[in-house]
């Protein structure tokens, strides 16, 4: 991640004005950028967590074999997957969703064998939102 052009120069200027070195001004936008960095990654588990609940994406506590000693707090795996990509499977559920709501509202199928035979294939291994599981 880099600083705009607007920004280094500004740091520029106040090196300037209040007659500070560069290596200074260097240190200081390591840190802006780190924190910035940080910021950014926090944002994006944040939003996996959310779209990987959403989407019905198992606990980590659920798998306490490859996961020992995590709890419903650590929320679950979404294995390599990014926020765009679960924001693409967001979508297309969104979108079968909507068909089968409109083919059931259309009165050309019945909601049952539509929602068991096609909408489940399409939905791969789609179960609903993830429901943490019950601690013992």
């Amino acid at each position: 991640m880099q600083l705009t052009n607007a920004a280094a120069q500004n740091l520029i200027e106040f090196s300037k004005e209040f007659n500070v070195r560069p290596s200074v001004i260097a240190g200081i936008r390591r840190v802006i950028i780190n924190d910035l960095e940080f910021q950014l990654h926090k944002e994006a588990a944040t939003v996996d967590q959310v779209l990987g609940k959403a989407l019905g994406y198992p606990y980590y506590c659920s798998d306490q074999k490859n996961f020992p000693g995590s709890t419903v707090a650590d929320g679950v795996c979404t294995g390599e997957h990014v926020p765009e990509s679960l924001a693409d499977e967001a979508a297309a559920h969104l979108i079968r969703m909507a068909a089968a709501i409109n083919q059931v509202l259309s009165g050309t199928q019945a909601l049952e064998p539509y929602v068991y035979s096609t909408l489940s294939k399409g939905l791969g291994t789609y179960a609903g939102p993830s429901v943490p599981p019950k601690e013992t």
